[in-house]
């Protein structure tokens, strides 16, 4: 008889086939997290975790998100909280990016006539960024939390990186200059054993409204 394999487990000895979960393209194992609301959502939004951090950290803005009918999700990226690979050790970065693709279209088999928005903190910014600058025109928008980005500062002036995350995103056009609209929220966060503090969210709003031929690419 074949000898029966012992399922694949989180980092916590959790068996996946017990979690939502997805297996990317190196085999992987990604354990994955959905807010759905309770009736028809309205849009969909991917929030991409940073660094040494996990999706779960995310669970109140995620609600907060749900409250507004949006379809929230989010996967622990490899080598991160309860998904399978060395503790934050890749291979190449843009092994986050695939796998928020391959989440992506998942996702918008179900629900294939929503709009797509992406939110990123720190390195999740980063990769956020960088999924949208795979795909140009498909999101809706972007919300980048402290993002992971260091501007040329040879080339890379105000105006262009807003016309730069503007380009990538897709929206009603409008003057050149105006690609992102900046929007302050504020968070009451008692979570997450750090005590009660008010998180501050200075977040950008983009917009594709200019694409200017010069904008750099290395952001």
């Amino acid at each position: 008889m074949p000898e029966e394999t012992s399922p694949r487990r989180t980092p916590k000895s959790i068996p996946y086939q017990d979690l939502p979960h997805l297996v990317n393209a190196d085999g992987q194992h990604l354990f994955c997290r959905y807010w759905k609301p309770s009736g028809t959502p309205r849009a969909l939004m991917f929030v991409s975790h940073g660094a040494g951090e996990h999706c779960g950290r995310y669970d109140e803005l995620a609600q907060m998100l749900m409250g507004l009918d949006i379809l929230v999700f989010a996967h622990d990226h490899v080598g991160h909280g309860q998904s399978e690979g060395e503790r934050m050790v890749v291979s190449d970065f843009h092994v986050f990016v695939r796998d928020v693709l391959q989440h992506m279209d998942v996702m918008q088999k179900d629900y294939p006539s929503l709009p797509v928005f992406l939110l990123g903190h720190s390195m999740g910014g980063a990769i956020v960024i960088l999924t949208a600058a795979e795909r140009p025109g498909h999101f809706s928008g972007m919300v980048l939390i402290s993002p992971l980005v260091l501007a040329n500062p040879e080339s890379a002036s105000t105006f262009k990186v807003k016309d730069f995350l503007g380009g990538v995103c897709a929206g009603p056009r409008g003057p050149p200059g105006r690609a992102c609209r900046p929007v302050h929220l504020e968070l009451e966060a008692g979570s997450q054993g750090q005590g009660p503090l008010v998180l501050r969210l200075h977040t950008r709003r983009c917009q594709s409204v200019h694409k200017d031929p010069r904008a750099p690419g290395d952001l």
